[in-house]
């Protein structure tokens, strides 16, 4: 991965925002929170894709939308930057709460390209709403560099510091 840019630490009013849009459905937080991961992207990266890390189709379920899918849209819409949803799950293991191994693990094998996903030469920014370990990110990053991928970077609303 070439970079990561955060919004800011996972800790105070932002841990409770998202906490908030992830678990009690505040749909309405991913402009706030967009607005966030907005201030927190170079302009320069203005000509890449924006491509979501897919949300297991149970958290869907619960949740009723796609976090990080309504983030990356919020981004499209503020800098024009060309969406596309072309990661895919292959697996429904949740990472919240897995030790940094099993994160790591889990990770590797959690995403898949979708068919026809072109990525060839392209700057590719992955949206994910938490940083943690790193692991999901690396993970994606690595799928997309595999498939052609120019460069890789990371956005995300905050990053989780581990004690």
């Amino acid at each position: 991965m070439a970079d990561v840019f955060v919004g800011g630490a996972y800790d105070g009013l932002l841990e409770r925002l998202l906490y908030a849009y992830k678990f009690e459905r505040a749909r309405s937080a991913h402009v706030a929170l967009g607005r966030i991961m907005d201030e927190a992207l170079p302009y320069l990266l203005d000509e890449a894709m924006i491509v979501p890390i897919p949300t297991a189709p149970r958290r869907l379920r619960v949740r009723g939308y796609d976090q990080t899918e309504l983030l990356a849209r919020y981004l499209m819409k503020q800098r024009g930057i060309h969406y596309v949803s072309m990661l895919q799950r292959k697996h429904q293991k949740r990472q919240l709460g897995a030790s940094r191994k099993v994160r790591a693990h889990q990770a590797a094998t959690a995403f898949g390209l979708k068919p026809r996903a072109d990525v060839a030469d392209k700057t590719i920014i992955v949206i994910d709403d938490v940083l943690t370990t790193g692991a999901t990110l690396q993970a994606a990053a690595k799928i997309l560099r595999s498939a052609g991928a120019a460069k890789v970077y990371g956005l995300v609303v905050a990053q989780q510091l581990l004690q």
